[in-house]
């Protein structure tokens, strides 16, 4: 199985080290996963560190032409599976996808992290429409994702995980 994940965001916050784990971790267990980040981006710097990477985000919710340069990609290399890390990355993977109408399309899955509502003007209520499978990091998001009018069937709640070998690591200082 060949997945590719995209985050678009330029600055690191803690879903970029989830999606440095899921890339990773996948690796790992054999399977094909590439990376699309931010060509500027904390991502992109912190992948250098031993994972391949394709430079490339969208500037605002509907960009057309990172949705053609995605689209591109797809059709060099198509993935089994399109998982979009952040908002920005559901709809250039959406876009993307409207735009290789020839081939079979990847499985678009998108990733949730936060329980905040989705805006509701037609385009971004048209790229959800586009999504197969919703991952929700909490039961409080998925139940939003599931209120905003997704089907049940297509919400999965999955707890990220930490490395503990990084914790172990870490310097604590005693407080008491």
């Amino acid at each position: 199985m060949f997945s590719l994940h995209l985050h678009t965001a330029p600055a690191w916050r803690g879903g970029h080290d989830q999606v440095l784990y899921t890339v990773m971790g996948l690796r790992s267990l054999g399977h094909r996963a590439e990376l699309v980040a931010h060509p500027d981006g904390e991502l992109r710097r912190h992948a250098r560190e031993g994972l391949d990477l394709i430079p490339l985000a969208a500037e605002r919710e509907m960009d057309f032409r990172a949705g053609m340069r995605l689209a591109r990609v797809l059709r060099r290399m198509p993935p089994d599976i399109l998982h979009a890390h952040d908002p920005l990355a559901v709809g250039m993977a959406s876009v993307a996808i409207s735009f290789n109408s020839r081939l079979p399309p990847p499985r678009l899955v998108a990733t949730r992290r936060a329980d905040v509502r989705v805006k509701q003007n037609a385009f971004s209520r048209w790229k959800h429409g586009q999504v197969d499978a919703f991952i929700c990091t909490s039961d409080a998001t998925r139940a939003r994702v599931v209120a905003e009018g997704v089907p049940e069937a297509q919400v999965f709640t999955v707890h990220e995980g930490i490395d503990l070998g990084r914790v172990d690591a870490a310097h604590v200082i005693d407080v008491r």
